[in-house]
């Protein structure tokens, strides 16, 4: 399905001797967030890592060359971070992305005195999420709601330049970083979402309700626990690539059959000792396995600043979630249980009941914070007419068939949802809002 994404203002960051402003352009019609949040460098870093997740794959193996850019030689960006040993810094994280163009944007979610960034990789099988916390944040109280926001590559360069540990002043709105220069010139991009990706989006929260604690590591140890991992996987001819995981454009991607079974997928296996991780050889009763672990490398920009690391498990599908501790913030990464599984595959099947809280978040209504234990409001802004609640079970029809036509998707939860988003309602009807020259959306093209 092709996605476009418009936006009336743009983001950008700029540094003043008072501080630095981070300005978010949003879908939406709407301020979303207006305020100060505390260490710039942290959140910079964050964003960053957000936004390398949307723009990346994981789910194919890399050769020594480098990832497979579409031109049948590697990319430029595998030959450089091949050439890289030791600590990766916020630039080497910008340098992994200067290639990928066509990414879904990040989601922007407000609400309950919290500000939520989350993506997900094209892939379907590794998701993030940055929590900005209330006792870091000093912002305007706005309604609730959630948006995609702009962090294309020109405010992905200005983040990974050095930022001080001051205050941020963070806006998301409509206008982007400049108000004075909003003049409602929309700018457009469209690109190709699957419909396994959106309903691995919708997938999640529901395996992640299910998970347990299964370890937290000291600060020294979630240092070294993700330093240590392996830096790429396995070529089919079994030799070690030194990327730090598989990144590629959404276009680029060709699926071809069989894929999962011919991915090589190297498997690690951990168990908790007190505050740290031990590698063990093989299984062993109540170890961890965790498959693909150099997926968990996208964390190493940020590790630096982590007071902690928890790690929770879905025992039933393997899927984990990672959560960084960092200084008035979280930022957890999930994993599928296998580089070549979509969230969507491991959800398969899974009963709901009508109005109970999975059904919402398969509905897109809901995700999940495995921090707090609770769900929260979050609705997917994208095609959200595509996911289907009230499919009967796995072998009934597909969410591409039962809802290729509008009219034929569950009319009660869309409309119950427009109700409450009046804002949203507006900034998708196709005529403009009077008082706007414009009603920008990241819409479904039909």
């Amino acid at each position: 399905m092709e996605v476009a994404f418009r936006y009336a203002g743009r983001s950008g960051l700029r540094v003043e001797r008072v501080g630095a402003h981070l300005g978010l352009a949003t879908s939406e019609r709407r301020t979303f967030v207006d305020g100060s949040v505390q260490r710039a460098d942290v959140v910079a870093a964050a964003l960053l890592l957000v936004a390398r997740v949307a723009a990346s794959r994981y789910d194919e193996p890399v050769s020594p060359s480098g990832p497979h850019d579409g031109s049948g030689t590697g990319s430029r960006t595998g030959s450089r971070t091949g050439s890289r040993t030791g600590a990766r810094t916020d630039r080497d994280a910008h340098d992994d992305l200067a290639d990928l163009v066509e990414h879904a944007d990040p989601f922007l979610t407000t609400g309950d005195g919290l500000v939520r960034f989350e993506s997900m990789s094209a892939c379907g099988g590794v998701a993030a999420r940055l929590d900005l916390l209330p006792d870091g944040l000093d912002v305007t109280p706005r309604a609730p709601g959630t948006t995609t926001v702009d962090l294309g590559p020109r405010v992905r360069e200005l983040l990974a330049g050095v930022l001080p540990r001051d205050p941020l002043h963070l806006s998301a709105s409509a206008a982007g970083l400049d108000e004075r220069a909003f003049v409602g010139r929309v700018q457009e991009r469209r690109l190709d979402l699957t419909a396994r990706w959106l309903r691995s989006l919708a997938a999640l929260p529901v395996l992640a309700s299910d998970m347990r604690p299964r370890a937290r590591l000291t600060a020294r140890h979630a240092r070294t626990f993700v330093r240590g991992l392996p830096a790429g996987s396995s070529d089919a001819g079994g030799s070690r690539s030194h990327d730090r995981g598989v990144f590629r454009p959404h276009h680029q991607h060709q699926p071809r059959p069989g894929r999962e079974e011919s991915s090589a997928c190297d498997t690690t296996w951990l168990v908790p000792v007190r505050d740290s991780l031990r590698t063990l050889p093989g299984p062993a009763a109540d170890a961890l396995r965790l498959d693909g672990a150099w997926r968990l490398r996208v964390l190493e920009p940020l590790v630096r600043h982590a007071t902690g690391l928890r790690v929770h498990e879905h025992e039933a599908t393997g899927t984990t979630w990672w959560e960084l501790e960092l200084p008035f913030a979280r930022l957890g990464v999930a994993l599928s249980a296998h580089p070549g599984r979509a969230f969507a595959d491991e959800a398969l099947g899974a009963p709901h009941a009508v109005g109970d809280e999975r059904a919402a978040a398969l509905a897109g209504l809901l995700a999940y914070d495995l921090a707090e234990t609770r769900w929260f409001d979050r609705v997917v802004p994208v095609a959200r007419d595509l996911l289907t609640p009230d499919e009967p079970t796995a072998d009934g029809p597909t969410a591409d068939e039962s809802t290729a036509d509008e009219s034929t998707a569950d009319e009660p939860t869309r409309r119950a949802a427009r109700t409450d988003e009046p804002t949203r309602r507006a900034a998708r009807t196709d005529e403009p809002p009077a008082d706007a020259a414009i009603a920008p959306d990241a819409r479904l093209v039909r």
